[in-house]
This record gives C-alpha cells, structure tokens and sequence, in this order.
C-alpha cells in the first residue's frame, strides 16, 4: 500500500512540475506584493518567494503602495526556462507617478 501510494504522489509531482520553472523573487522590502504579467502571484518576506512558471518571457513587478498616488516599485523582465530555478533581487523606488504606471489598480 505505502508503495503504491509512493508511486502515484511521485507520478503527480511530475505532471504538476513537468515543463515548469521557478522564479525565487526578493525584495529590499518586505509586504510588497509581486505581480507577473499583471497579475498578482506571491508577497516578499524574509527571503525569497517561489513562484512556478510555465516557460517563456514574463515582466516581474514588485510594488509596495504607500498611498493612492504613490508607491514603491521595481520591475524586470525575466526568461523562465524549463527545470531551472532563477533568483531575482529587487530594490523598489519611491514612484510618484501613481501605481497606474505599473498597471496596478490600489
């Protein structure tokens, strides 16, 4: 039975990883929120946050608003390649353009 069950957790981890990558993002900021292509996918901490991504080209926004109008930001574009794990720093700036800019709704 414990075999079984070994096997059939084994064989689900490889289809839910299969053609995946991780991004691992950190921030000078900790609660900023981290957006890829738009949408909202983890928030900074400690260290670094993990996130899965089918391969390809992404825009990476890490953004910590301080009001309506403005807010601290950073962005970069990044390729996740298939079975690879890449780490990204950030080092946000005051934005006082408004969080429009980075197509962030407050």
């Amino acid at each position: 039975m414990t075999k079984k069950l070994t096997l059939i957790l084994l064989v689900f981890a490889t289809v839910l990883y299969a053609g995946k990558g991780k991004i691992r993002v950190a921030s000078d900021m900790q609660g900023a929120y981290v957006y890829v292509d738009g949408k909202k996918k983890a928030m900074t901490g400690e260290g670094f946050s993990s996130i899965l991504l089918e391969e390809g080209d992404y825009t990476i926004k890490v953004v910590k608003p301080k009001d309506k109008y403005m807010g601290y930001m950073a962005e970069k574009r990044v390729f996740v390649g298939e079975d690879t794990s890449t780490k990204i720093s950030f080092k946000l700036q005051l934005q006082a353009r408004g969080l429009k800019r980075f197509g962030i709704k407050p």
